[in-house]
């Protein structure tokens, strides 16, 4: 762009140049050569704030580019800082999944065990229900006792060496048995 500028200013410079030139060959035009150089000096100054803001302007183009550049290294790494989030999150989300999935069979099987609790209290609570079963004595046998062996008390019984009298023993009755065991005379 500066380029431009100074090839513009050489132009200028050129012609005003040839304008003064023959302005000063003109004998009765010294008037308009003084003019000339007035508006030489005005353009020599515009075209010097051109080429100052030409420069200004290149310089703040730099800035700009440079500022560009930084953003554009800002927003790769940004990029890559989200990217970088994203994967961690996805992550996360796995990991919430598979502790998720334990918990809920974790709960079913609790669910399980509570069922089974309960039919198992049922059960014991059917059986506390029905009637303890009964333990019938077994039945011995009995030797026919003999009309000799009888004894009023456990005097006699031991008098005679019988006692202690079992239930189906020769003498044994139910008066010689106070606590009712089945074994008189003890």
């Amino acid at each position: 762009m500066s380029r431009k500028i100074g090839v513009v200013l050489g132009g200028v410079a050129l012609a005003l140049g040839i304008g003064v030139g023959a302005a000063s060959g003109a004998a009765g035009q010294a008037g308009e050569v003084d003019d000339l150089r007035v508006e030489n000096a005005q353009i020599a100054e515009e075209l010097s704030t051109a080429q100052t803001a030409a420069v200004d302007a290149e310089e703040a183009a730099g800035d700009a580019e440079e500022a560009a550049g930084e953003a554009a290294e800002q927003t790769e790494e940004l990029s890559a800082r989200v990217a970088e989030l994203e994967k961690k999150l996805d992550e996360q989300t796995d990991e919430t999944a598979a502790k998720q999935k334990k918990i809920d069979e974790a709960a079913a099987l609790v669910g399980e065990r509570d069922a089974r609790i309960q039919e198992l209290e049922a059960e014991v609570a059917a059986a506390s229900t029905v009637a303890p079963p009964t333990y019938e004595e077994p039945q011995t046998y009995e030797e026919p006792q003999s009309p000799a062996a009888y004894y009023d008390n456990c005097t006699a019984a031991r008098d005679a060496g019988a006692a202690p009298v079992r239930v189906g023993d020769p003498g044994y009755g139910p008066h010689l048995d106070r606590d009712g065991d089945g074994i008189g005379c003890e």
